[in-house]
């Protein structure tokens, strides 16, 4: 009974310990895997879904993996001064993250029903399919 206990407690460590390395693994960025940091219009950063200061998010972005080969696209989702995004660039390269890029908001596009249309991801609160224009 002893040693039955004994095995079934070491297997419940294990199986433990192996979901927390699961869950730390996953956040954490691959080697090639680009970084996403979101500024709103009203000059908000967050950083994979969370909000984030200037001064913490080298931090941040170097504890979630980021190296000086890490890509990091800046992505402007509204009217955004452009002295504010090149100060973000500025601020991650002299923290040592220097292949930044500052993008404007990503759209997607697919076929639907024989028409090709287009989302707008700009706008969080209603996705709206339109058709693409040619």
């Amino acid at each position: 009974m002893r040693n039955a206990m004994g095995s079934w407690l070491m297997a419940a460590a294990e199986l433990t310990l192996l979901c927390l390395a699961m869950a730390c693994s996953s956040t954490r960025l691959r080697p090639g895997e680009t970084a996403y940091v979101m500024v709103a219009g009203n000059g908000v950063t967050t950083f994979r879904g969370e909000i984030v200061t200037l001064t913490d998010l080298p931090l941040r972005l170097k504890e979630a993996g980021a190296t000086p080969r890490t890509p990091i696209k800046i992505v402007a989702q509204g009217e955004i001064s452009e002295r504010l995004l090149k100060s973000i660039a500025g601020g991650l390269g002299r923290h040592g993250l220097r292949r930044v890029m500052i993008v404007g908001p990503r759209e997607a596009a697919a076929v639907v029903g024989g028409e090709e249309v287009q989302a707008d991801t700009t706008d969080d609160a209603a996705e709206e399919l339109t058709p693409v224009e040619e």
